[in-house]
């Protein structure tokens, strides 16, 4: 027997009262399963699209009262200010009647609140996310009055855990299988299936094929894991708990351990699975390292939950940061020792070194460089030692030049004349590198050093010394050398613009950019990647929009905090705030500005020439976004 449905409307503003922007989703969650007759509807969300600031949706309601349906209410939206999606709770709603309805009157009404089974689960998960994010452990402390406090101020954050567990579902891009995945996806962009206990992540490579990019435990086996957890702080008292810590005040915060293991206790537990959902960070697993599981911050940083493969348990440097804060070694030299991962092979540190900066990519590095050596020659690294900036910028090239020359996608070379000389030069073609443009960089090619570079418009390979000819087969990668230093530093990264004015597939553009950061040798890698605006000849029906689109969006999607948003700053009004605020009297923008600015393209005031920022906007971004960037991330300090 078919559901009745009744539609529910609303006009939808932002908390300054500003429309709500069109995309923004209202989520509407059925709280339990419902039923009409015999059929049954499993409870879930069911989201609602803004456009024009209103939403209309149809919501379903039972013909009989056996159980009601009750739906929680939360939203999401982006903010191009804050470089992230915003979500929160409106309320609760029972749907009655079969009149459309305002959703503002549905929320004034007082509606049914079910005894839900797991409400416990995710009041921990939702109490244990609040004090994560205020936890400065002071003492380790038994206090047997404290666990009945957080049991109470956990049921009192039962809204709190709706609306996590809503706002971990937003943009999950999960579809029921492969093929529905798939076909909702462009070439290059990723989709998620659930299969089983995991969540399986694919990259679209064609209309029928698709590769695996990573396995993450599924949402039900970490509750499950929670609830099994949660059974000893159902019981009053400390009973079953070790040690726990707390505040200045008091206040129990999430970590504790319990008797039975020394392994954290239930809330604990709790507070890591809720800290996950909230950063959208799952446990990966990495093949080229030493750890079985890795757990990294939003910035990219290893964190204390890491695992090694070799024994299952936390990794030395781990352990000799918790020893420094518990005051156990601090100041002593093992606590100051370098840690080591495996990567590719090769042994190298867990920590970049902060000292070296490199700057690569095409037009907008080079005509960056000297705007970046000045920032770097005001700033210091934590430690306070001084930095210093590399510039492999170079006009023209694209992302395949990028990752050739750092050595993560060698260029594979044929000699014209079928050998390496005794000496001088030959020409060679690369099959998976462009030629327009190259900064020549050197390497070994076939064993014999020389470099690579451009001369009289072709592809050269210079050899360092004379020796003895070489047969070299085709398409033989040549090797760059003297990166090392490079790939564990920090690195500041545009690249894919040509690429996109060259229309290249997005797939290749966002494996050139991936490969390019996963390539950093140190396991806290440091980076920035700039995304890409339009160039004012671009009109609105120009398919190089939809192709810029996709890459950006990849790029804020992978790379979260780590992105400097050119394009949202170049086409924002905050530029010009920063414009006339270091040149008072800099103006507004003109019409054009805003006609290229609405289509993502850069504003002429900000620009040379039709596809490159003036000198003015250059310092305006490195003053205003990337320094604030490198501040904030607390990579540097100022002198």
């Amino acid at each position: 027997m078919a559901f009745l449905r009744t539609t529910v409307t609303g006009s939808i503003a932002l908390p300054d009262g500003s429309p709500m922007p069109d995309g923004a989703k209202i989520i509407f969650t059925l709280r339990e399963w419902d039923k009409n007759a015999d059929t049954i509807a499993t409870p879930g969300a069911v989201e609602a699209v803004v456009a024009n600031s209103a939403i209309s949706v149809q919501l379903l309601r039972t013909a009989s009262t056996d159980r009601g349906t009750v739906y929680d209410v939360g939203y999401a939206y982006w903010s191009p200010g804050m470089g992230k999606p915003l979500t929160g709770r409106l309320g609760t709603i029972a749907i009655s009647g079969s009149s459309a309805v305002n959703l503002a009157e549905l929320l004034t009404v007082p509606a049914q609140v079910p005894n839900v089974p797991d409400a416990l689960v995710q009041a921990l998960a939702a109490a244990a996310g609040a004090m994560s994010a205020a936890a400065r452990a002071e003492q380790m402390v038994v206090n047997a009055d404290q666990v009945t406090a957080d049991r109470q101020a956990a049921e009192a954050a039962r809204d709190q855990a709706f609306l996590a567990r809503d706002g971990a579902a937003v943009n999950a891009d999960i579809y029921p299988d492969i093929a529905t995945g798939r076909a909702a996806v462009a070439d290059g962009a990723q989709f998620m299936v659930v299969s089983g206990d995991a969540i399986i992540r694919y990259r679209r490579d064609s209309a029928s094929t698709q590769t695996e990019v990573a396995r993450f435990p599924a949402a039900s086996a970490l509750l499950n894991e929670v609830q099994t957890r949660s059974a000893m702080l159902r019981q009053a008292g400390v009973e079953g708990v070790l040690l726990f810590a707390t505040d200045a005040a008091g206040t129990r915060l999430a970590f504790g351990l319990r008797d039975s293991d020394g392994l954290f206790d239930d809330l604990t537990m709790a507070g890591i699975y809720a800290r996950m959902a909230e950063e959208r960070q799952l446990p990966t697993l990495d093949s080229t390292s030493q750890n079985l599981l890795e757990l990294r911050a939003t910035n990219g940083d290893l964190l204390w939950g890491t695992v090694r493969l070799s024994d299952g348990q936390w990794p030395d440097w781990a352990v000799e940061q918790l020893a420094e804060r518990l005051g156990v070694s601090a100041g002593s030299a093992a606590s100051a020792a370098p840690a080591y991962h495996l990567h590719n092979g090769v042994y190298r540190p867990v920590e970049a070194d902060t000292r070296v900066v490199t700057g690569l990519g095409s037009s907008t590095i080079a005509f960056l460089a000297p705007h970046l050596a000045g920032l770097f020659d005001r700033l210091v690294t934590q430690d306070g030692r001084g930095v210093s900036y590399n510039n492999r910028g170079a006009g023209g090239e694209r992302s395949d030049n990028h990752a050739a020359r750092w050595g993560v996608k060698p260029a594979l070379l044929t000699s014209a004349i079928g050998v390496i000389p005794a000496s001088g030069s030959v020409n060679v073609t690369a099959s998976n590198m462009a030629a327009n443009s190259l900064l020549a960089y050197a390497g070994t090619w076939g064993g014999v050093p020389g470099t690579l570079r451009l001369s009289g418009g072709s592809l050269n390979f210079q050899r360092a010394s004379s020796g003895s000819e070489v047969a070299v087969a085709a398409d033989t990668p040549f090797i760059p050398t003297g990166l090392d230093p490079l790939l564990g530093g920090v690195l500041i990264l545009n690249t894919g613009k040509n690429d996109i004015s060259g229309q290249v597939p997005a797939a290749t553009i966002i494996s050139n950019i991936d490969a390019i950061c996963d390539g950093l040798t140190a396991a806290n890698k440091r980076f920035l990647i700039l995304d890409n605006y339009g160039d004012t000849p671009w009109i609105a029906s120009n398919p190089r929009h939809a192709l810029l689109r996709t890459v950006n969006e990849h790029i804020h999607r992978r790379y979260g905090d780590l992105v400097i948003r050119n394009q949202a700053y170049l086409c924002g009004a905050q530029i010009w705030a920063d414009a006339n605020a270091d040149s008072p009297g800099f103006g507004a923008p003109t019409p054009e500005d805003v006609a290229m600015a609405e289509l993502g393209n850069i504003p002429p005031s900000f620009a040379r020439d039709t596809g490159h920022m003036s000198e003015f906007a250059n310092q305006l971004l490195v003053k205003h976004v990337i320094e604030s960037a490198l501040k904030s991330l607390h990579w540097y300090k100022d002198a």
